[in-house]
């Protein structure tokens, strides 16, 4: 199966479509790792009264 130059022969709207898709799944995806950062941290400051 030959996948090398698949990309280009698609329409220029199917290009755009799959472009758009990744780049949204990335922001989402990184967002995703920056709120399991914030609020995986348990130090006592936060947990005594």
């Amino acid at each position: 199966m030959k996948i090398d130059g698949l990309i280009y022969s698609l329409t220029k709207e199917l290009r755009w479509l799959i472009g758009a898709f990744i780049i949204v799944l990335s922001i989402g995806f990184y967002s995703g790792l920056l709120f399991v950062g914030e609020t995986s941290s348990a130090n006592p400051n936060g947990i005594e009264e």
